[in-house]
């Protein structure tokens, strides 16, 4: 009876392995099978892809050609609706100005002299917090460079935006000198119309990683060499929202309650470059987190000629506000300024958000046995 019993267990057992055999068997043929169907549809995908370039490079060759290779592949870019280009349409003197970001294929050269083409941002080198300090171990000065081409703005005022360099920046146009920004932790524009002299320009940025004469020499974080944030062009008419205005968009709001109304103190300033004064509106609104009008104010400004930062301030009321409670109810409202001429023809306009709350600080007093 027990050899019985043995023999039956062991036929089980076998039983039980031929089972699962045959079920891992099947299930690696599952597993195989698709994985050749996500090869296949990568294969697809990959061939979709190529077309696609393709068809983009085809589409880059029908336009005007230009004998610098480098030209023709920065007027691509800026041509090119995958780039963050603002307007695109033929500019003209009615027009808001127009903001292009021009992060793409600039020509890195590292301090050993060797060159690469980068994409913005691009940082050279990391910079320990505690060797920052010593400029004779970490000092060096790296170039980008780039050919832009800005036929399209003729008469037109330029700026280059950064939104970010560290340490010292030097920027040439052409070749010459246009400024130098020391520091490495807020925006900084430059005006480049007076340096614009041809339908292209070669942007050349000479960045330092070290400055012992700004703040902070030393620090208990991290510091990188090189442009770190976005570089954009910005071309304006005579009369517009001041970019000048170390780096800001050119608008403050301010703030202020009664009861469950907020009263926005807005400041915005202006600049010029025409010959003339010019009389111009100011029309400032206020739109909710839904994009719906809550406020709006009209005011007539006389702009100085070739005057910067011109100040002009409107106040508005929004009622039943919703207050921004940080990251309980992060409720944003968006404050739009336009520049027009006296004809309604939009010369500049700009945005900026704002959480409108009051913030309280209570003094507490602790005392023991009392």
């Amino acid at each position: 009876m027990k050899k019985v019993l043995k023999l039956f267990v062991v036929f089980s057992m076998c039983l039980s392995q031929l089972f699962f055999a045959a079920l891992y068997s099947n299930v690696s043929a599952i597993q195989d099978d698709d994985q050749i169907v996500e090869e296949v549809d990568q294969d697809n995908t990959e061939k979709d892809t190529t077309s696609e370039t393709t068809q983009d490079e085809s589409e880059n060759n029908n336009g005007e050609e230009i004998e610098n290779n480098t030209v023709t592949e920065e007027t691509d870019n800026l041509d090119s609706e995958s780039n963050d280009v603002h307007v695109v349409q033929a500019f003209n003197e009615n027009t808001e100005k127009e903001v292009v970001n021009i992060n793409e294929s600039w020509t890195f050269t590292n301090y050993d002299n060797k060159s690469s083409t980068v994409n913005l941002p691009y940082c050279w080198e990391y910079v320990h917090p505690t060797m920052s300090y010593i400029p004779q171990m970490n000092s060096k000065t790296c170039t980008y460079e780039k050919t832009l081409d800005v036929s399209k703005y003729k008469n037109k005022n330029l700026f280059l935006k950064f939104y970010g360099a560290n340490k010292n920046t030097v920027l040439y146009i052409d070749g010459k000198k246009v400024g130098e920004h020391v520091g490495g932790f807020s925006a900084f524009i430059f005006d480049i119309t007076e340096y614009v002299k041809n339908d292209t320009i070669k942007i050349k940025v000479e960045t330092v990683n070290i400055d012992t004469a700004s703040i902070p020499v030393n620090s208990d974080f991290t510091h990188w060499a090189g442009l770190y944030r976005d570089v954009e062009l910005i071309a304006t008419n005579d009369a517009y929202i001041s970019t000048e205005d170390n780096g800001t968009k050119g608008i403050y709001v301010s703030q202020s309650f009664s009861g469950n109304n907020a009263i926005a103190k807005i400041k915005t300033k202006f600049s010029s470059k025409g010959n003339e004064n010019k009389d111009f509106k100011v029309v400032t609104t206020i739109l909710n987190n839904e994009g719906q009008e809550v406020s709006k104010n009209e005011q007539n400004i006389n702009l100085l000629a070739n005057t910067t930062c011109q100040e002009n301030v409107q106040e508005l009321t929004v009622e039943n506000v919703h207050r921004w409670n940080g990251t309980k109810d992060p409720y944003l409202y968006t404050v739009k300024v336009e520049l027009k001429d006296m004809e309604e023809n939009v010369y500049d306009s700009q945005t900026q958000k704002v959480g409108f709350r009051t913030f309280k600080v209570k003094v507490v007093v602790s005392a023991i046995n009392k």
